[in-house]
Formats: structure tokens, sequence, C-alpha cells
């Protein structure tokens, strides 16, 4: 691998050409089959400093490009093509002497990372697995919602999709963004979980690992040598120059729970205001989500239409007058209209009657239809449900398999049967995740203290073995009986 010693030693003879023939750069193009033996002296020497030049103006960012992404390109042309001095180069850029000898160590670092590219030594592959865009099941679409976060997002490029609770935040952002995908931006999800990643610095680490799938490895690396205690600053000042140079869009899901919001704000403010070609959307239960430079889109309930819309999509036959009275128990909140619609198909007329008018909260309504749908699952399907719900989100069929001591085809079998009840949804990808976080919550906060005591062990040896430390070691947090956190 070349260090950013050498590179540092071969940018300072860049003007010597016959110097920089005998700067071990020569010997490295010899040794990757870009240059002949058989050049030798000054030739050499030139050849070299044209691929250094030439490594150089890739780094050129494209038209219209802030001047935060042209500042590398921009640095190591003046001080080193051109051979300007500090004080003249700092003159040139509009930057103190100081900031200067900072600017030129991160170009020069960016430059050691594509001159390694030039020779064929990318850096070790990485196993990064994005987080998928959530796959919603039962999705109503709402065509002109859509439009108007679509607008918002256009006219600031940093959107806060807020809303309480089951107003459907998270399906319509991922219906975004799986239509960005499909284009040819590139999709950054992370979702924010008490006590995993809900840091600045699991969210930089994250990342890190983005950009080093995409050979970006300067932030990786950083962390990766300062780690337990990286600059929160400096990588944060990392993060953003290597996200620069490509359309994304940055989703943000479970803002509210973040602990370190006033950083991962300032994150979002740099980012947003310095790459012209970066999106961001925050989905948060609350609107109100600190000074970011963008504006907020509380997500509606339902309307009338559209609650009769989801009960059809649902096969639920419901004369008009129902479907009114439906519409005004749940408030035309979406997460209750399914959950309804799930009762539905199962009450007697008598329940109906009755359980609507005897409960008029929302969150009434909620725990009547939850606690009437999870009364329907078997004894068996029933323990799947509550092995899952230590997971706190979306969990594999080996992973409940392995906390519920249950094969994974009896696990398969019962998701589906889950699914058609309405307390989960299967992705793409083959995972299955609750319906909701409402459904987990409620199962979770009924499991007993000797259950908690069981499954919190099973799931923490679950993630120790598919290479997942600190879910791990939250699951060993709770199984100690640590305040429970959703």
């Amino acid at each position: 691998m070349v260090s950013d010693i050498d590179v540092r030693q071969w940018l300072t003879l860049l003007r010597r050409p016959d110097r920089l023939g005998q700067a071990g750069l020569v010997d490295l193009l010899r040794a990757h089959d870009r240059l002949p033996d058989s050049v030798s002296g000054a030739a050499a020497g030139q050849a070299a400093a044209e691929f250094l030049v030439g490594a150089i103006d890739r780094l050129r960012p494209a038209d219209g490009a802030s001047r935060e992404e042209r500042l590398p390109h921009l640095v190591l042309t003046t001080c080193f093509v051109e051979g300007a001095k500090l004080f003249q180069a700092a003159n040139k850029l509009g930057m103190s002497e100081r900031q200067l000898s900072r600017e030129r160590r991160w170009a020069i670092e960016l430059l050691r990372a594509e001159v390694e590219a030039a020779l064929g030594e990318p850096a070790e592959e990485t196993a990064y697995q994005p987080e998928p865009i959530p796959t919603i099941g039962d999705y109503l679409r709402r065509p002109q919602v859509m439009q108007e976060l679509q607008e918002a997002l256009a006219a600031s490029r940093l959107v806060v999709v807020a809303g309480p609770p089951g107003i459907g935040k998270t399906s319509l952002v991922a219906e975004l963004a799986a239509s960005v995908s499909g284009s040819s931006a590139r999709v950054f999800w992370y979702r924010f979980r008490p006590g995993v990643n809900d840091s600045i610095q699991a969210l930089l680490y994250e990342i890190g690992a983005l950009l080093a799938s995409e050979r970006r490895t300067q932030l990786a690396d950083y962390i990766e040598r300062t780690l337990p205690a990286p600059d929160i600053a400096l990588a944060t000042r990392m993060a953003i120059t290597g996200l620069g140079g490509a359309d994304r869009l940055l989703v943000f899901d479970d803002y509210h729970v973040v602990e370190e919001a006033d950083a991962v704000r300032g994150l979002l403010d740099d980012a947003v205001t310095r790459l012209p070609q970066l999106r961001a959307v925050v989905v948060s239960r609350h609107q109100d989500a600190g000074p970011l430079p963008g504006r907020g889109f509380g997500v509606p309930v339902f309307s009338r239409h559209e609650t009769a819309a989801l009960l059809a999509q649902q096969r639920v036959e419901a004369a008009p007058e129902l479907v009114d009275a439906l519409h005004s128990w749940t408030t035309g909140v979406p997460h209750l209209v399914h959950l309804a619609a799930a009762w539905l198909k199962n009450a007697p007329p008598d329940e109906v009657a009755s359980g609507m008018p005897a409960f008029t909260s929302r969150a009434q309504v909620q725990s009547f239809l939850l606690g009437t749908i999870t009364e329907l699952l078997d004894d068996d399907d029933r323990a799947i449900l509550e092995a899952a719900s230590i997971f706190r989100g979306k969990f594999s069929d080996d992973g409940v398999a392995a906390v519920a001591r249950r094969s994974r085809g009896a696990v398969l079998d019962a998701s589906l049967r889950l699914v058609r009840a309405h307390a989960a949804t299967r992705s793409r990808d083959g995972d299955t995740a609750f319906f909701h976080a409402s459904v987990r919550d409620y199962v979770y906060d009924r499991l007993s203290p000797e259950q908690l005591a069981t499954l919190h062990p099973r799931a923490a040896e679950w993630f120790d073995a598919i290479g997942q430390p600190e879910d791990a070691a939250y699951h060993r947090e709770q199984a100690r009986g640590a305040p429970r956190s959703g």
C-alpha cells in the first residue's frame, strides 16, 4: 500500500522530474507495469510526474461543484503542480496558512487513495451491507401527499417528516427513497436505535463503512486508527467531504431517539449547506428537530376516501355507514385503520357494535385492536412473536429461530401467518419486520421477567454469532435488568 508520506515526498519533487525519478514512484510504477524497464533517468521522472498530475486531475469535481468539493483539487494544483509557496498559495486560495496546511494534508490523503486505485491497489474489500429501504406491506399509496413531499424536498433539500406513531411517516419516505434509488442517486437509509446506534460516533462509523465500500477509505481508516475516541469534528468533516461528488439521498429514520442531537444536526447542516447534490430526509415523531436548514412536513391522516380505499384493498366489505364510523373511530390514523381491517375480518357484528363505542382515545383503540389480534394467535405463533419482539425492529427467520428455539421452517410458517394477521410484514429480501413499532412494543411490554431473562441472552448469543457486537451488548445489558428502551 502507498503511504501518505510517500505521496508527500513525490508531490514535493513534482516540479523536479529528474529527482522524482529517484523517489520510489518509478519503481512502484514499474512494479505495476505502468512504466517499462527501458525507460530511465529524466524520462522516467517525467513519466512519474505525468502520472501524478493525471491523478490530481482525476480529483477535479464536476462542473457546478461547491467550493468545498473543489478545494482538494485546487490545493494540490496550486501547491504542487504550480509550485506556489505556502503564503502565496494561501493568499491565492483565500485562507490562512494554518488552514491551508490542514487542507493540504487532507488533499494528499485523497490523492493517495486515487494513486492506489490507479495502480490497482484498492483497499481491502468490505463486507458492508447497507440498511435496506423498508418494505411496508399493504401500503396504500398517497399520490398527492407524495407529490407534496417531493416538492418540499426539491425546494429545500432537507425535510423533516413528522407526525405521531402510526401516521405512515416511514411508509411514505420509504416509497420516496425507493423511487430515488431507481434513478442514478444513491440512498443511505439509517434508522437510529436506542442503545445501539443512536450516537454521532455510530453514525460516522456507518458513513465510513459506506464510503469505504465506494473505495473512499479515509473516514473509515481514521475512525479505526483513533477508536475509541475519534475527533468528532474532524470525522464529521471527512464524512461531508467523502459524501460529496455524488447525487445522494440521506434518510435518518426514528430521529427522535438520537442521544447527541446537536452533533447530528451539525453534520446535517454542513452536509446540506456544502454539498449541492445531497438531499436529506429526517423522520421524527417531533416536528421540531432542531435548527436544521430545512422545512417541516407533517404527514396528514387518512381522508375518509383513503380509509375506504384501504378497507377495499384489504378485501373488507363495509357499508358506507361503517366506513364513516370506522374512519371517525380511528381518527384516520393509517396504522389503526390497518388493524381495524384485520379485526373486521374476524369480529362478529355484535363485537363490532360494542367495541367501537367502548374505546374512544387513540391509545385505547390501539390497545383494543392489538389485544384482539394477538388473542387470535395459537401458542406456537405467540411464542415466535414474543421472541421476535426482542429484536426491536427487522428480524430474520434464522434469528427468531435461534431465540425461540424453533426450526427455521416453523418460524417461516408462523411469520406468514403473522403477516396475514397484520402483526408483521415480509420484506423483499425475505426478512420479516413487525408491521409497526407499536405491535412490537405491545408484545414486548407484556413479556414476563422470566421471558426477558431467557430471550435476551439468546439474542445476545445470536448477534455474537453473526458478528454484530453492538446488538449483542445491548441484549446483555437488557438481560442484566437495565431499564428497557424501545
